[in-house]
């Protein structure tokens, strides 16, 4: 596999497992890569933040994207990257998304956004 599919992999990854919206995915700095068994790792959008495990798949996953990413990632800088450096467009994530639930023969409502939501409904307790 690429350094891009490891990095796409990764990245649904952690946003279907921690439930994650694209937005909070891609505002995660490589300083809040998870090292240990089930850490916590702290994300979230302007003054909105919550904690969130990640899995030892989810961590397996983010170590296989950093070991063949061939950008020096700094401490403080955007985690995901697009192929020429720089932080990755949240467009190119949607189009990979398309492209790759097209190959899987998913439905059209199948989108980043749907992960979330997916995590979502999972973690939901009901209560009689």
């Amino acid at each position: 596999m690429t350094w891009v599919g490891h990095r796409d992999h990764a990245l649904f990854l952690l946003m279907l497992d921690c439930g994650l919206s694209l937005g909070e995915a891609l505002a995660l700095r490589h300083r809040d890569v998870p090292f240990a068994v089930a850490p916590t790792m702290t994300v979230g959008k302007g003054a909105r933040m919550r904690t969130v495990n990640a899995s030892r798949r989810v961590i397996d996953a983010l170590h296989a994207y950093l070991e063949g990413c061939p950008i020096a990632l700094a401490a403080d800088t955007s985690l995901f990257r697009g192929i020429k450096g720089g932080p990755l467009n949240p467009g190119v994530v949607q189009r990979r998304f398309r492209n790759l639930r097209s190959t899987a023969g998913l439905p059209e409502d199948a989108t980043p956004h749907a992960l979330r939501k997916g995590f979502l409904r999972a973690s939901t307790t009901v209560t009689a």
